[in-house]
């Protein structure tokens, strides 16, 4: 036994040894390789490579991670570590590049060939690459799917279907019974008993447009309301007694028309009630016995129906076997009359949702027969959302099999397929695989890379990403597969990247405090290598009816005066949430367009030719936070940062609960609301605006506020009598004075179209303000003057003009 012990630990000690002369050795070949290509790292572009991107670019292990955070030049070592390797005697076409975007693949090989004339190498997007594996294996000619012509497969089918099944209808007309339902989910709570208490206080409302207490409430009425059976709900029973607390008796449902009751009892088998009821299942189960002792009193008829009952799954059997025995006729509303009843279906977003839960799927290699035992009937309009979804999930596939045409995820899978079959054919065409934003991958681009590294293969890995900018979760990404890399290949060497030479170093701060707040993660601390001493300014408008005409002024005169600062129109970037961020978006662009100032968005431009200085490729940028990825500007303003609103950052998870049964990389949605504003805030490299809504400030503004400066206001209470202060602002009115005294005076506007008084005597000797000219007014002295409170100015203020409007 102690022979063993001591075996053991010497073999430790022997174990360690070994790993410590590795350790030794590989720091040995980085400081060489290092040395030998001084040149390369020093001399080939504006600015030399730091030592961590030299050691990512030349280490040599078989899996090689590289962690680069916002702004740490990951193209430039991608680009370096491809030199690197054909300096080193790899063959161009022996080394396979993938990037996420064919945006990302145009830029490397133009950065490739013009900084090192390198043209061999396959970069290739993750799906053209797919692509080329799937037409090289395939026994006959394969077309891809036109994006537009799968919303018009879909379309087709939810027509077709609608008109022509029997089983489709009854799915959907279940789901559209229960499409405002709303779900609690314990999980959603910090705490049990945030939970319990919502649950208390939880109401759902029935086709009818009531609001009831439970989902069974619900279920049965609108059993009742599909069947034209008249009822009331929770009408008081005035010929019951009083109850001992001296409560009027008001029963769950009263029949109108046959003068029944119907009461829906919450208690399960056991007769237990919920944790959330206000009273114990034994008080429960004695008003249950009172209720029953007054019906039989007053000769009064009772029907009962049971929680379990609709757990079951048999509620609506046993209603109408219930009500059957009252000799009530059941009919159906048809199914036209029941679209009329329930008018606020949008079809449009309802076929969007059914093509995200395809498209969710097979993004997850989910199979139309797989689907049923992924969902659960506790979830009414989950499941029948879902069970309607399948149907056309298989009139998608049937369109795709007969024509012969795949889709994108058609064309990971079978790539998948082909490589597991045959990899080691693929391996001996590369000896190099680097992958691009590795935080970005799904599961079926993993399924493809895995491939290049199964059995004996002498391939090597590297991969560049950043979890904290993980944001695309919608097409399956998942960073857990960069999070917990060794979990899903072996051991990495690891390169932190976290010199960041985009943003200064006060956004960088907020920006490790926002990502502080996520749990899943790599932790780092991002520092910043630019001289920029700016802050970021938070700018609270008020929350008045006049907020979007508020935010639309605000937002331009935030550009014009950037422009009045000599910056080009393309050194200003408007970030939103969302692209479609209506109406604040749209009304920015027209004002933009009136004051000539030349943007691009999404599939909206314009343009002002007859400005020299605004040629097609100077203008402000106007995207949604998911468009700016990989874009920067000196310049950047995050228009509508708020929390309750259809456009709130961060967003309602709406989508997810009716994707969710398919979804299986199961996204924290905070964290990832998270990220998203962590990659809006770092596209600035010099000035940082956040606009917010009083009162409805987005936690992740909150998160950051200590480190942000708030944008001057004209709150009064702050200015202290006789004391200088500034303030930006333009005339709003002038008014004629009789005094000689008075050289100007009327009401000043600020940029949150705040207005004040304002004085400024003869003795002054300042020039005049004149209309529609911002200026920049330091100095100024708040007094009262005839009993209100207004702005003078002195012999020491100071005028600047800004720009006109």
């Amino acid at each position: 036994m102690i022979i063993r012990i001591i075996k053991a630990i010497f073999n430790l000690f022997k174990r360690k040894s070994k790993s410590k002369i590795e350790l030794e050795k590989e720091k040995e070949y980085i400081e060489n390789q290092i040395e030998k290509y001084y040149d390369l790292f020093h001399n080939y572009g504006e600015y030399p490579l730091n030592r961590k991107q030299q050691e990512a670019v030349v280490k040599n292990q078989k899996y090689n991670q590289v962690i680069a955070a916002a702004g740490t030049g990951k193209t430039t070592v991608l680009a370096y570590r491809i030199k690197y390797l054909i300096e080193e005697g790899i063959e161009p076409e022996k080394i396979l590049a993938i990037t996420y975007s064919n945006k990302a693949a145009e830029e490397m090989q133009i950065r490739l060939k013009e900084k090192f004339n390198i043209t061999e190498v396959n970069v290739n997007t993750i799906h053209s690459f797919a692509n080329s594996i799937v037409k090289e294996e395939s026994d006959y000619k394969l077309s891809t799917v036109d994006p537009n012509d799968i919303t018009n497969i879909v379309e087709e089918g939810y027509n077709q279907f609608l008109n022509s099944s029997q089983e489709f209808r009854g799915y959907f007309y279940k789901f559209l019974s229960h499409q405002n339902d709303e779900y609690l989910d314990e999980t959603d709570f910090e705490e049990k008993t945030e939970y319990l208490a919502a649950m208390r206080t939880k109401k759902y409302e029935t086709l009818k447009g009531e609001k009831v207490k439970s989902r069974a409430e619900k279920a049965i009425a609108d059993f009742f309301f599909l069947y034209n059976i008249k009822y009331q709900y929770e009408k008081i029973a005035d010929w019951a007694d009083k109850s001992d607390d001296k409560v009027v008796y008001q029963p769950d449902f009263y029949l109108t028309e046959y003068d029944i009751y119907l009461e829906h009892l919450g208690i399960n088998r056991k007769n237990e009630v919920p944790e959330w009821f206000d009273l114990s299942s034994e008080e429960y189960l004695a008003k249950r016995e009172w209720a029953q002792a007054q019906f039989k009193k007053h000769n009064k008829t009772l029907l009962e129906t049971f929680d379990y009952d609709y757990q079951e799954g048999n509620l609506e059997a046993i209603l109408k076997e219930k009500l059957k025995k009252y000799g009530i006729k059941l009919k159906k509303r048809n199914f036209e009359e029941f679209l009329d009843a329930v008018n606020d279906v949008n079809s449009y977003t309802l076929l969007d949702d059914y093509k995200k839960f395809i498209n969710t799927a097979k993004t997850n290699n989910v199979k139309v027969d797989q689907i049923e035992e992924l969902l659960t009937r506790g979830f009414e309009k989950q499941y029948y959302f879902a069970k309607s979804a399948a149907m056309l999930y298989q009139y998608y596939e049937d369109y795709l099999e007969e024509n012969r045409k795949i889709d994108f995820n058609d064309m990971i899978y079978k790539a998948a397929t082909i490589l597991k079959e045959n990899p080691q054919k693929y391996q001996k065409r590369y000896d190099h695989l680097l992958v691009d934003e590795f935080q970005d991958v799904s599961l079926g681009h993993i399924e493809i890379i895995k491939q290049f590294f199964e059995g004996d293969s002498k391939v090597k890995l590297f991969c560049v990403g950043d979890d904290w900018q993980s944001i695309y979760s919608f097409q399956g990404s998942d960073p857990k597969y960069f999070i917990d890399f060794e979990k899903y290949f072996d051991k990495s060497a690891k390169t932190y990247l976290v010199d960041n030479y985009r943003c200064p170093s006060s956004v960088l701060e907020a920006g490790n405090s926002l990502i502080d707040n996520n749990k899943h993660k790599i932790k780092k601390k991002v520092k910043a290598n630019n001289p920029a001493e700016t802050i970021p300014e938070l700018h609270i408008l008020s929350d008045s009816n006049r907020y979007k005409h508020r935010v639309t002024n605000y937002t331009v005169n935030l550009v014009k005066k950037y422009l009045a600062e000599e910056n080009e129109p393309k050194d200003i970037m408007i970030i939103c949430r969302y692209d479609g961020a209506a109406p604040f978006l749209k009304a920015i662009k027209e004002k933009l367009k009136t004051d000539g100032i030349s943007y691009i968005g999404k599939g909206d431009d314009y343009y002002n030719a007859e400005s020299n200085s605004q040629r097609p490729e100077n203008a402000v940028s106007i995207f949604s936070v998911h468009q700016s990825k990989g874009r920067e500007a000196d310049n950047v303003i995050l228009l509508h940062m708020v929390k309750d609103d259809n456009f709130s950052f961060p967003t309602v998870d709406k989508e997810s609960k009716l994707i969710e049964p398919v979804k299986l990389n199961k996204i924290n949605h905070l964290e990832e609301e998270r990220r998203l504003f962590y990659v809006a805030i770092t596209r600035a490299s010099k000035n940082l605006d956040i606009l917010t809504q009083s009162n409805n400030m987005s936690p992740f503004v909150k998160e950051i506020e200590s480190h942000l400066e708030k944008a001057e206001s004209l709150n009064l209470s702050n200015i202290q009598k006789n004391k200088g202060f500034d303030l930006t602002a333009k005339i709003y009115r002038l008014w004629d004075s009789n005094s000689d005294k008075i050289r100007q005076s009327g009401m000043l506007e600020t940029r949150t179209e705040e207005t004040i008084h304002f004085l400024a005597w003869e003795s002054s000797d300042l020039k005049e303000l004149e209309e529609n000219i911002w200026y920049k007014l330091r100095n100024l002295k708040l007094k009262e003057y005839q009993g209100k409170k207004q702005i003078q100015f002195t012999a020491k203020t100071e005028i600047v003009e800004l720009y006109q409007e």
